[in-house]
């Protein structure tokens, strides 16, 4: 079994990170070329491990093997403050079940996750007086997730506070934006449709009806 520092973890991360960006046909070299065996041979590890949802430090802390600061528990879910909080008081929510992204999400779970975000968001409001609170919730490497577990970062914001959540904005023409309604739209279609108790394809997973408002008033 590869064994590996934290400070050796975290350089094998920051390589990750520079690999991810090439096009996927140079990434399985550039992975042979940058990366010694020892850093192959632990991110197979992990990969197999996560795979199971072994090896996951939030299934670590839903199954009480990683200490951590608990703030809520219940037999779905699990909150804790961060270890690397952006502000005082950043909470994170986590399902026990190793569920990847949110789209994955049972629709019973779905709908309890809406209330605890609310009722944990109110409760880190009055605890550290925070005048503002930012949800963030990230699906997939190219959205920054570190870590393959579905989690909410629960974050209280106050005036001039170091969190940065501002992006450059896009710029798309009008038929561009035409175009990418029309695709969300067809694609919301399948969930209207679970809704209405019409079949949906083999590969459609709805989670609740999806309605998109059309241009104009």
């Amino acid at each position: 079994m590869a064994q590996l520092t934290e400070e050796q973890i975290k350089v094998l991360q920051l390589k990750v990170q520079e690999i991810s960006k090439l096009p996927p046909d140079e990434q399985q070299d550039a992975i042979y070329e940058k990366l010694t065996p020892e850093e192959i041979e632990f991110l197979k590890e992990q990969q197999t491990a996560r795979g199971q949802g072994g090896g996951c430090p939030f299934c670590g802390i839903a199954q009480g093997k990683i200490p951590t600061k608990m703030i809520y528990e219940d037999n779905d879910f699990v909150a804790f403050l961060s270890k690397d909080p952006a502000n005082p008081g950043h909470t994170l929510l986590a399902p026990k079940e190793h569920i990847p992204i949110l789209v994955k999400l049972p629709d019973n779970l779905a709908s309890k996750i809406t209330v605890l975000l609310r009722n944990l968001s109110a409760a880190i409001f009055d605890a550290v007086n925070a005048q503002g609170i930012s949800i963030v919730q990230q699906n997939g490497q190219a959205a920054g997730q570190a870590v393959p577990h579905l989690v909410f970062n629960i974050i209280p914001r106050f005036d001039n506070d170091k969190v940065n959540l501002e992006w450059e904005n896009t710029a798309l023409t009008e038929e561009q934006m035409t175009e990418i309604q029309g695709r969300i739209r067809e694609q919301a279609k399948k969930f209207e449709a679970a809704a209405q108790g019409t079949p949906l394809p083999s590969d459609a997973k709805p989670k609740k009806p999806v309605k998109f408002r059309g241009p104009g008033p």
